[in-house]
């Protein structure tokens, strides 16, 4: 069995080390970051991000009138007006 840990200071690591030696536990230092942060999460998002401006900036340069299919609000209201549910009516 593995199980990683990820610690943001050196000095749990001093204190985590006793208890893995006093359990007989093997244990491997390795220095780094781990494979998932926050700045991979962003970059995805800004990838996201940049996929969605390049699909309207294509729509506009093909003509795609989104004012076609009507206002957003109006829709939503009808249908949940016509959705029935339990103990509503």
């Amino acid at each position: 069995m593995e199980l990683v840990i990820y610690l943001k200071d050196e000095q749990d690591l001093t204190v985590l080390e006793p208890l893995l030696k006093r359990m007989k536990l093997r244990f491997k230092k390795i220095n780094g970051r781990p494979s998932t942060t926050k700045t991979q999460h962003k970059t995805a998002k800004e990838k996201n991000l940049e996929a969605s401006r390049a699909l309207l900036l294509k729509m506009h340069k093909e003509g795609v009138d989104a004012s076609y299919y009507g206002e957003q609000s109006e829709w939503q209201r009808e249908t949940r007006s016509e959705t029935k549910l339990p103990f509503r009516d």
